[in-house]
């Protein structure tokens, strides 16, 4: 059955998502949600229907039904989670390293002198990355993040491109297995899965620590970052005083005041708008606040800064 139209599509999406996120400078972190939410439920579906389409033999396409599955669950999760975007953009991290996975074992069960092997085993390193990449960056520099899975994205359609187009060109995309291919399989599916949880697990120096915070003075400078307000994310300039009192100002002039303050040990912060936690991190020389409210609704979202220095 001729489907190599499916994969195509695929890479398709990739690209197309890629070009919006980077040539768009009003996509921030809320709208990269929603558009990644909707790539991945989209990619999810051609993945698993070609699965089944091109598949010879049941079963034989599980890698790319998973990875198609995997994609479908975490653009549900996206799009249904909008008030939590810097938290639903962090799903990236295991999502990049399972993906990247199912993508070298497909490529794997490919014939090894197909042309487009290599682009396929080049996809699945490249999610990977991503994976790293998602980990190193500071969670506050959210311009940092968008940027990097836009590029992710645009590279990834490409290569998937390129290895239909190859695989197009060279010969079928599955083969009959053989004794040997089988135990080869299985020896490959056992490293993939061991580097996965490696990197799954392995410490990374980029990781945010908590900052233990004694006294609110310790807030008081410039922050800058992003909140969400009325569900779309707004560009935000904080100034903290020593005594713990700020004033937000969005690109738009508007502004809100509150107060920081410690309760038990932990920081909490109260406005105008909302109650709610606040956590201070440390990353690669970074210093990272976020804010939480207590009860997330429409208006008002977590807002994260990174201090200016």
């Amino acid at each position: 059955m001729d489907t190599w139209w499916i994969p195509s599509v695929r890479g398709g999406l990739g690209i197309l998502l890629g070009l919006v996120v980077l040539l768009t400078p009003e996509v921030g972190l809320g709208e990269l949600v929603v558009l990644f939410g909707s790539y991945a439920l989209l990619d999810g579906v051609c993945a698993v229907g070609w699965a089944f389409r091109a598949s010879r033999r049941l079963l034989e396409g599980w890698p790319v039904v998973l990875e198609g599955a995997l994609s479908l669950a975490v653009g549900v999760v996206a799009l249904g989670f909008p008030f939590e975007a810097a938290g639903v953009v962090h799903v990236l991290a295991p999502w990049g390293v399972v993906i990247g996975i199912l993508e070298i074992l497909a490529a794997l069960r490919l014939r090894q002198g197909l042309t487009g092997h290599w682009a396929l085993l080049a996809a699945g390193a490249w999610s990977i990355f991503l994976a790293l990449l998602v980990l190193r960056v500071p969670h506050a520099v959210t311009d940092s993040l968008v940027n990097a899975v836009g590029v992710y994205a645009l590279t990834f359609g490409v290569l998937v491109s390129m290895a239909t187009v190859l695989t197009r060109l060279g010969g079928p995309r599955v083969v009959p297995w053989s004794g040997e291919h089988a135990r080869r399989s299985a020896m490959r599916l056992h490293l993939a899965v061991i580097l996965g949880i490696a990197l799954a697990f392995s410490p990374f120096d980029g990781t945010a620590q908590e900052k233990q915070i004694v006294d609110v003075k310790e807030l008081a400078g410039i922050w800058q970052g992003r909140a969400t307000r009325e569900q779309e994310q707004t560009r935000v300039m904080m100034i903290v005083a020593a005594d713990g009192s700020y004033r937000a100002m969005t690109t738009g002039e508007a502004s809100t005041e509150g107060k920081f303050y410690l309760q038990d040990g932990q920081l909490h912060y109260r406005s105008s708008r909302t109650l709610g936690t606040a956590l201070v991190s440390e990353d690669q020389g970074h210093t990272l606040l976020t804010m939480t409210p207590d009860e997330l609704n429409y208006r008002a979202g977590r807002a994260e800064y990174e201090r200016v220095k």
